[in-house]
C-alpha cells in the first residue's frame, strides 16, 4: 500500500469514528428528552420519589438498554460476517515517512565534478587548436621553425597576455600567395575566437600579440589597424577565416580548397 491509500485509509477511519460518536450524542439526547417527559408524567401521578431521582433513573435505564442493545447488534454482525465467510480487513499500519537526509559532501562532490569536466573541456580544445596550428603552418612557415612557433602559440593558449619572443620567421618562398600579415591574422583570430574574444583575446590583445610575434611581417602596421582588420579579406591569403559553427570550437580545415 502507497503513502496515497494509506493516507485515503486513516481519513475514512476517521470519518467513522466522528460518525459514530455523532449518532451516540444524537441518541443520548432523544433519550435525555424522553427521560424527562416520562419523568413528568410519573412524578405527575406519584411523588414517592424526587423528580430529579426518578428522571436520571428512567434516563441511566434506557441509556443500558441502548448500550446492550448496540453491542448485541454488533455481536450478531460479526456472527453474521464470521458463518459468512467475510473477514475484516486488518489496517495497514501507518509508518513515519522516511525522509532521506541531505548529504553535506554534494557540494564538494559536485564541484569537483564540474571542475574536471572544466580542464578536460579546456585541455580538449588547447589539443584541437594546436592540431590545426599544425595543419596550416606548413603552407606559410619553413619545417625548422615550426616547433618554436608552436611554442609561442602555446605559451599564448595558457596565458592571454602571453609576450612572444619576435624574430624574423623563416617563411616559405614557395607559399602559394606571398606570405603576408594577412595569414597571420587571419591564423590568430582562428585561434582567438575559439578561447574566447570575452575570455581576455578581444582584438586589441590579438593585434599587440600580432605586432611582438611578427616583427617582419607587421612592422608597418599600428596596433589599432591591426585590431580592426583581423577578419578583413575572409577569404584571401595562404590561411583563410574560419569562423566557429555555434556552441562549438570546432575547425574546418581540410575542407577548403587549396
Amino acid at each position: 500500500m502507497n503513502r496515497n491509500n494509506i493516507i485515503l485509509s486513516a481519513t475514512h477511519v476517521t470519518h467513522a469514528r466522528l460518525f459514530v460518536v455523532a449518532v451516540l450524542v444524537f441518541v443520548s439526547v432523544i433519550i435525555y428528552l424522553f427521560s424527562i417527559l416520562a419523568a413528568r408524567r410519573i412524578f405527575a401521578t406519584s411523588e414517592l420519589i424526587p423528580y430529579t431521582t426518578l428522571q436520571w433513573s428512567i434516563f441511566a435505564l434506557a441509556e443500558m438498554f441502548f448500550i446492550l442493545f448496540m453491542m448485541t447488534f454488533v455481536q450478531i454482525g460479526e456472527f453474521w460476517d464470521s458463518k459468512s465467510g467475510k473477514k475484516i480487513p486488518e489496517t495497514e499500519p501507518v509508518n513515519p515517512t522516511q525522509v532521506q537526509a541531505a548529504d553535506p559532501d554534494l557540494y564538494v562532490r559536485r564541484a569537483e565534478e564540474v571542475r574536471v569536466e572544466i580542464e578536460a573541456e579546456r585541455l580538449q580544445k588547447r589539443a584541437d587548436i594546436m592540431n590545426y596550428v599544425n595543419y596550416v603552418l606548413p603552407t606559410i612557415l619553413k619545417e625548422e621553425d615550426i616547433p618554436v612557433f608552436c611554442l609561442e602559440i602555446e605559451g599564448w593558449l595558457d596565458d592571454s597576455g602571453y609576450n612572444p619572443i619576435g624574430r624574423n620567421w623563416k617563411w616559405k618562398e614557395d607559399a602559394k600567395y606571398k606570405v603576408k600579415h594577412l595569414d597571420v591574422r587571419h591564423l590568430i583570430w582562428n585561434i582567438a575566437v575559439r578561447m574566447g574574444m570575452s575570455n581576455g583575446y578581444n582584438t586589441m590583445v590579438c593585434a599587440c600579440f600580432l605586432k611582438n610575434m611578427f616583427p617582419d611581417l607587421c612592422k608597418d602596421v599600428k596596433d589599432t589597424t591591426l585590431s580592426q582588420c583581423l577578419t578583413a579579406d575572409a577569404n584571401k591569403g595562404n590561411i583563410v577565416l574560419d569562423k566557429p559553427e555555434a556552441s562549438s570550437y570546432a575547425f574546418h580545415y581540410g575542407t577548403e580548397e587549396d
